[in-house]
């Protein structure tokens, strides 16, 4: 029962028992009250009547008698009146045995009115000639006391209805301001800092609001100086700190990125030749200065066309890239020649006629990484032969398997079900070291025994709209292991951006998981931050939608060039697990011990753990120890 209606109620008792207690004292005095004016009036009528009929006592047989005692019992309200002689001889008697006035008879046997007759010894002639008693009728009394009781009760119940109407509006405005109150302490449990508007009146409930909203605020401000600091932290982390340009890290999330893009995009690498000649001419001071002016002259460029169509990068030393989206072959060799003429107008300040070579490769969603730096790099070379500050273009990049043999292995191994899956990168307790966590992968081999690389595999398999089927399969073996094997902790799966999106998938595994309650708690789904960050919206859907299953949701390969901390907010996701580079080589630096302890932080105020992933050295092991994450996986 709510607090209003448990008020309300105690309230209306109180009053019912206040009520109740006035009717039957006023029912009460009035009855005692008309007891003692009814006994007055027979004595005074027994008095007045007896001194009038003492003249006429000498002679019993006087019609006189008779008459004045009938006169005076047709005037008023007489139950009887009695006549007698000194002999105790009735001379006149007349009575009112019923009861002419209408009175309940309940009424009449639950409020008792005792009447007592009125006795006068008539005198003449100085000796006793009679006794006149007289005895009031009670139906007056009755009538006047019910009637008394049924006002006191239906202006009682008037007042009370009135006093209870005031007391619900009073308390429905007093508790709408706790309404208030319980919604921001829920908003501030669900990560949402807000704050109530409208002040109430109550003082005490207003001095709570003030400050639960200054609570909320304090709690939001917090958030925001961490999301701010881990910004900055994060920018020092993914980029150089000689040119300001990204690193090579990020070069690898943001080629992971095209897999789920699938937007054509070409690699341009290019490669300082000059290096050992500055090294020889100039100070190391120099050579920084012509580093950065060649990083300024690539971040040009690269804002003239917009930060999400180019990036570049600083590898390391001299070797940089440049990762062009959504551009045509015609104008990609109109970049390749401005950022040439360029090289030679940088040259010229140093006295350098071979500056640099430019080797540039198509992405290709059939190859990996490595296969699309080989080909920029013989590209580079073939640029080399071509002439100073030349590029050159290789658009057949080697590829084992084309679009159309990937569409008919992969239909062919989850139409059949040919692949297997493994349990890995377990989740080991940071105190105890018990396993928190595994993560379902699939592993799919080629005719040679030979495993083929799954981000092609899932780009694929999503771009044909085959990758729901293969995850439904996927969680009914997940099902089914937790349900016959009683597995105690958590196993991780891995779900794509169809698959989350896709509505039919959301009926299947609303009705699989209600006949399974008590396992979806051990079900973790798996989103990589990247793909998050593309479709907030999506993702932050079905982050409800599991959470109303009992399943629980994990982000990893967090970093702080996807997403922030205020999407985290947001999204109010269980888990984070970090990037395997936040991860690496955490203890000899303190920007990374600042980034992942400050999301640490931010993930005790929101209630989500955070996972380290692929720890290497026992120094980072401790490391994020003592910085405080949750788990870890080596």
């Amino acid at each position: 029962m709510s607090l209003s209606k448990q008020m309300v109620l105690i309230l209306s008792i109180m009053f019912l028992l206040i009520f109740s207690i006035n009717i039957l004292l006023s029912v009460k005095n009035s009855r005692d009250y008309l007891q003692g004016e009814a006994n007055i009036q027979a004595q005074n009528t027994a008095v007045s009547l007896g001194l009038s009929l003492a003249p006429h006592m000498q002679n019993e047989q006087d019609p006189v008698l008779e008459t004045m005692i009938q006169a005076v019992f047709d005037r008023s309200y007489f139950h009887k009146i009695s006549l007698k002689n000194n002999q105790q001889k009735t001379l006149v008697e007349v009575n009112n045995a019923l009861n002419p006035y209408i009175t309940p008879q309940w009424f009449v046997d639950l409020v008792p009115i005792k009447l007592d007759s009125a006795v006068h010894e008539i005198s003449h002639q100085w000796k006793i000639a009679g006794t006149l008693t007289v005895t009031l009728h009670p139906g007056y009394a009755y009538q006047r006391l019910y009637q008394l009781a049924k006002n006191t009760l239906y202006y009682s119940a008037l007042t009370f209805l009135i006093a209870v109407m005031l007391m619900l509006l009073t308390v429905r405005l007093t508790f709408k301001s706790l309404k208030n109150l319980e919604k921001l302490a829920e908003n501030m449990a669900n990560s949402q800092f807000t704050t109530v508007k409208k002040l109430p009146l109550t003082t005490e409930v207003r001095t709570l609001t003030l400050i639960m909203n200054s609570m909320s605020a304090k709690i939001s401000q917090t958030i925001q100086n961490l999301n701010k600091r881990m910004n900055e932290i994060g920018e020092k982390l993914h980029k150089d700190d000689l040119t300001g340009l990204y690193k090579y890290s990020v070069f690898e999330t943001d080629i992971k990125k095209l897999y789920a893009e699938k937007h054509n995009a070409f690699l341009i690498k290019l490669k300082v030749d000059c290096l050992t000649v500055l090294a020889k001419e100039h100070n190391s001071k120099q050579v920084d200065n012509f580093l950065q002016k060649l990083a300024e002259m690539l971040l040009a460029e690269s804002l003239q066309h917009g930060p999400k169509k180019v990036r570049v990068y600083r590898f390391y030393g001299g070797e940089f890239a440049l990762l062009v989206k959504k551009i045509q072959l015609n104008a990609l060799h109109d970049l390749a020649e401005k950022l040439r003429s360029e090289l030679i107008q940088l040259g010229k300040q140093y006295q350098i006629i071979d500056v640099a070579h430019m080797g540039i490769a198509p992405f290709n969603a059939l190859i990996n990484t490595d296969k699309l730096l080989e080909a920029a790099d013989e590209a580079y070379e073939q640029a080399q032969r071509i002439g100073v500050n030349s590029y050159a273009v290789k658009m057949d990049v080697r590829q084992s398997r084309d679009v159309e043999s990937w569409k008919k292995m992969i239909f062919d191994c989850i139409d059949h079900r040919r692949y297997q899956i493994q349990y890995d990168k377990s989740i080991n307790h940071i105190k105890n070291n018990t396993l928190l966590m595994e993560e379902a992968l699939i592993v799919v081999k080629d005719d040679n025994n030979h495993s083929l690389p799954m981000a092609t595999f899932f780009s694929i398999a999503e771009k044909f709209a085959k990758i729901v089927e293969l995850e439904k399969h996927l969680l009914e073996i997940i099902i089914e292991l937790v349900q016959q094997h009683h597995v105690d902790h958590m196993i991780a799966v891995n779900l794509s951006t169809r698959t989350v999106k896709n509505k039919a998938f959301h009926d299947w595994l609303e009705r699989k998981l209600k006949h399974s309650p008590a396992y979806s708690k051990q079900i973790v789904f798996c989103v990589t931050a990247y793909a998050v960050a593309k479709d907030m919206e999506s993702y932050q859907n079905f982050i409800q939608f599991a959470h109303k299953l009992g399943a629980k949701v994990m982000i990893k390969r967090f970093e702080t060039q996807s997403m922030s901390i205020k999407m985290c907010r947001n999204l109010q996701p269980d888990y984070i697990r970090l990037s395997i580079e936040l991860a690496r080589d955490i203890a000899n630096d303190e920007h990374k011990q600042i980034c992942v302890g400050t999301l640490v932080e931010t993930g005790s105020i929101l209630n989500m753990s955070v996972f380290a992933e692929s720890v290497g050295s026992d120094e980072d092991l401790e490391t994020l120890k003592m910085i405080g994450i949750n788990g870890y996986h080596r």
